[in-house]
């Protein structure tokens, strides 16, 4: 199983290096062809996407990687409810579109909703496969999926861009994503689908995906509740800068954190009856996230004005100090495994109960910062963040494993003192350019000044932490 993570976490991390250069390619492109209002639109829009789009994999998916025995009626039950689910939700949101709207205040929304529905029917029929295919490890195969989805919808978002389409470009992004993701999904899975449903194995799924969709269904609303907050009362440009910075203060949380948590859910799964094994793993895991995703963040609050002025142009500027704020708060959020400790345990009842909690504070920082608009709504989030999200999230998940928050946090006190080390001179070489430079030359020189001072950080004064991780990539350790 060992050799199976790793070559998972091999196989993610190369396709999420491959899909975030071409991912920054095509952001660039997309970025000087269209506007931030367009961008701004297809937010407001994702607002109830996103959050109808829980209703359609109503935890299940989760729910067949963590059982240890699995029969054919799971599967085509499975099936059966995520289907009927789209379905319903395609219907809900083709109705409701006019009255969204009405509400944004922007009549565009209600048809580019009406067409995004039908995106719900498209992913629904790969939700079982997709999970036979990470249940299984076989990591190879979903990363080459999810590439080849990603540049086909990429590919043609640039296309319709360029021909002047706009939104409908980001729009018709979605489907061809969707629709490539999942006929992959068919055609590697190895499961031939039946249409079939067992109301006593309905309840076995529901018994633990019943929780993970109450948890996503308050997560959801207090990760995007800023979104529809700030579209409403802001407006579409404003949005549409808040959410590009939020989406590059993700960049380690999706790039790093989440692919190695998503490799090692299946298999500390199995590890859920040796307790000591478990913490031996999760502290690992974090001195790893660590190592990788500190100088990129602490790299990213430094240098983001050249870097959004040599990506995006002028016109994009207004997302810098959102963007600094809301990597404050990345620190922390690479961290973010506490529902893989829960569900990886079979406590999804405690991945409910947790994020409920934290629901209502994110969602009353993001209303407490609105009257200073998208900035001061990313403020008041960075601040409820650090002051109670994170230390109540991983206090309740290490009272399961023996673990205090403190635990965690000085688990990786080595790798954040050479990120802040690094930070030091590469603010020093920027600002030295900054006036004289392009963008370019004060994006590059900075960045290569941060990367050698890491590096001999780790080397002097880390050298057994430096040693793990290069001996864990080599694959000698546990």
């Amino acid at each position: 199983m060992l050799g199976r993570v790793r070559s998972g976490v091999a196989w993610n991390i190369t396709g999420q290096v491959a899909q975030q250069v071409l991912r920054l390619g095509f952001s660039v492109a997309l970025a000087r062809l269209l506007t931030p209002r367009d961008f701004g639109l297809l937010g407001m829009v994702g607002v109830f996407t996103g959050f109808a789009g829980i209703f359609v994999t109503m935890g299940l998916g989760q729910a067949i990687i963590q059982r240890q025995t699995l029969s054919t009626k799971h599967l085509s039950t499975a099936l059966t409810l995520s289907l009927l689910s789209a379905v319903v939700i395609a219907c809900v949101l083709w109705s409701s579109a006019g009255y969204i709207a009405v509400l944004y205040r922007e009549p565009v929304v209600a048809p580019l909703l009406r067409v995004l529905s039908f995106q719900f029917l498209l992913s629904a029929t790969g939700v079982v496969h997709s999970s036979l295919l990470q249940r299984e490890m076989r990591f190879r195969e979903l990363a080459l999926i999810e590439l080849a989805a990603f540049i086909t919808g990429s590919s043609l978002a640039v296309l319709l861009a360029w021909i002047g389409w706009g939104t409908w470009s980001l729009v018709f992004n979605s489907l061809a994503f969707a629709g490539v993701q999942t006929f992959l999904f068919w055609r590697l899975s190895g499961w031939k689908p039946s249409i079939g449903f067992d109301r006593a194995v309905a309840r076995e799924l529901w018994s633990f995906g019943g929780y993970l969709m109450g948890f996503n269904l308050l997560n959801y609303w207090a990760r995007n509740a800023d979104n529809y907050l700030i579209g409403k009362y802001c407006g579409a440009s404003d949005l549409g800068l808040y959410g590009r910075a939020y989406h590059f203060m993700m960049l380690p949380v999706s790039n790093i954190s989440r692919v190695i948590a998503n490799v090692l859910y299946p298999a500390m799964c199995r590890l859920q009856d040796d307790r000591e094994r478990f913490v031996r793993v999760l502290l690992r895991m974090h001195r790893a996230i660590a190592v990788l995703a500190f100088p990129l963040i602490v790299g990213l609050v430094m240098l983001s004005t050249p870097l959004v002025l040599f990506l995006f142009g002028n016109r994009w500027l207004g997302m810098v100090p959102i963007l600094q704020v809301l990597l404050i708060a990345a620190l922390g959020q690479v961290f973010s495994q506490q529902g893989l400790v829960f569900n990886s345990l079979g406590r999804a009842d405690l991945t409910f109960k947790v994020g409920a909690t934290n629901s209502v504070f994110i969602v009353a920082s993001f209303v407490a910062g609105l009257p200073w608009g998208a900035l001061g709504v990313a403020k008041a989030y960075v601040v409820v963040w650090w002051l109670i999200v994170f230390p109540y999230s991983w206090e309740r998940a290490g009272q399961l494993l023996g673990l205090h928050f403190w635990h965690i946090a000085w688990n990786v006190r080595k790798p954040f003192v050479g990120a802040i080390v690094m930070g030091v001179p590469t603010w020093l070489v920027w600002q030295a350019l900054r006036v004289s430079q392009p963008p370019f030359v004060q994006l590059l020189l900075p960045t290569a000044v941060g990367v050698v001072v890491y590096w001999l950080f780790l080397r002097i004064f880390a050298r057994d932490l430096y040693a793990e991780v290069w001996e864990v990539v080599r694959g000698r350790k546990e």
